[in-house]
């Protein structure tokens, strides 16, 4: 088994997108550095941009991806509650985009981080 997955919800409607100029993939990045979960894979429930509707392979393709891994981090309320409906224990972390307010909470964060950490330690033990 891999250690550790992120799961999104779809990806974003921008095209070419430069993951260099990302927010989004340098604030992911940086709280999986931050709680020592690098490397780590990710994957989204639905392939496609827009409304957040996944077919059955979308699904299909996701759930087969994170039953590799060991420890599975949800990214916001929608993606976890697909887990759990599909069986998938995982921690729920706080969607990392800008439009998320309560990631302006420097306080929000570092509990949700801490609460990442603990997490992932105790799914990891060998």
């Amino acid at each position: 088994m891999r250690p550790v997955i992120v799961v999104g919800m779809n990806p974003g409607s921008k095209r070419n997108i430069n993951l260099a100029r990302s927010t989004f993939h340098a604030r992911l990045g940086d709280w999986m550095s931050r709680v020592d979960c690098v490397p780590y894979g990710f994957v989204n429930i639905q392939q496609t941009p827009g409304k957040f509707d996944p077919s059955p392979d979308d699904l299909y393709y996701a759930l087969t991806c994170v039953r590799q891994h060991d420890t599975v981090i949800a990214l916001g309320n929608s993606v976890y509650d697909v887990l759990i409906k599909h069986d998938v224990e995982s921690f729920k972390l706080p969607h990392p985009s800008g439009l998320n307010r309560k990631i302006n909470d420097r306080e929000f964060v570092a509990r949700s981080l801490d609460e990442l950490r603990a997490y992932s330690v105790s799914r990891n033990k060998t």
